[in-house]
């Protein structure tokens, strides 16, 4: 079980908002462990990317 916390109210929100105007949302939980780099890592650089492929579809 998760620990419910404002901030997860929140980012739902923010997630509905951003997919409405089509701006990709990335939520991140970590315990900020070094475990965690590579897992994080990957999933920013997705991010970049598909902000990326969104900024070449509007010129």
């Amino acid at each position: 079980m998760q620990f419910c916390d404002p901030y997860t109210v929140e980012a739902f929100r923010a997630k509905q908002e951003l997919e409405e105007v089509g701006v990709p949302f990335l939520y991140l939980e970590t315990d900020y462990s070094t475990e965690d780099v590579g897992r994080l890592t990957t999933r920013i650089q997705a991010l970049v990317e598909m902000l990326e492929v969104g900024e070449k579809g509007r010129v």
